[in-house]
């Protein structure tokens, strides 16, 4: 009896060693906590490697999803918030000269204090981003929508001028400049969004407006003559001339 019992002592003294090799196999793996993309290896085979030390062996950072960080203005929190409760906030990004091609996300994360010294609160969007054109430590260009307002008219900025009798533009009408006092409902980059004054199909002018009096012929001229597009050259003679573009609607209400 008592050799069994020194035999089965053995026995599960073999097994713990197992097991400790065992454990101790799974040391010379180690398993990335996400999928991502590896930067430069900072360690190589020969290499003094310790536990417990700030030096990473290798970098993975993640691609997809990605997380984009930008900064607000502090004022316009309260209004961020109150579109939040009703459904995410879209987000897109572009990069530096590639407007045309935007990545859509959500914003995910509002940091919880606004930075005293620059008034301005970090937030973060989650995108998907299955193509890889957003990249770690890349700097883009972040459009926030608050709200879609599909029935705005919208027109350039460049086309508003101010008077003693507030703003107003020039609308071209039988090819010739006829001024309209207009109220501006909010700017945008370099359109503004018109509440009264102007209605989608009017024409308004965008350059020259120096050289414009009512009622002064205007010349449309330019690859975009006609569709809004293009910008008119000058007059001829004694004419006065402007460029001119179509009015029209789209999206407002959005935060950059």
């Amino acid at each position: 009896m008592a050799t069994a019992a020194a035999l089965k002592g053995t026995t599960a003294a073999d097994e713990a060693a197992i097991a400790a090799a065992r454990l101790n196999l799974q040391y010379t793996k180690i398993t990335a906590s996400a999928a991502g993309r590896t930067g430069a290896l900072l360690v190589h085979p020969g290499d003094l490697v310790q536990a417990n030390v700030a030096s990473p062996l290798v970098v993975i950072n993640q691609v997809a999803p990605i997380y984009v960080s930008f900064s607000i203005p502090g004022k316009v929190l309260d209004e961020i918030r109150r579109a939040q409760r009703n459904s995410p906030l879209r987000v897109t990004a572009s990069l530096t000269g590639e407007d045309d091609a935007t990545e859509d996300g959500r914003l995910t994360f509002i940091d919880n204090a606004v930075d005293p010294q620059t008034a301005t609160i970090r937030m973060k969007a989650t995108f998907t981003n299955p193509s890889h054109r957003l990249w770690p430590g890349q700097y883009a260009d972040v459009i926030l929508e608050l709200r879609g307002d599909p029935h705005a008219t919208v027109i350039p900025s460049v086309a508003i001028q101010s008077g003693q009798q507030g703003s107003y533009v020039f609308v071209v009408a039988d090819g010739k400049a006829l001024v309209r006092p207009v109220t501006v409902a909010r700017v945008q980059g370099d359109q503004s969004v018109i509440a009264s004054g102007i209605t989608p199909g009017d024409v308004v002018v965008t350059d020259g407006q120096l050289r414009l009096t009512p009622n002064a012929r205007v010349a449309q001229r330019g690859a975009g003559a006609g569709d809004g597009s293009g910008r008119s050259g000058a007059g001829r003679g004694g004419d006065s001339a402007g460029g001119a573009t179509n009015s029209g609607r789209g999206a407002a209400g959005e935060a950059r």
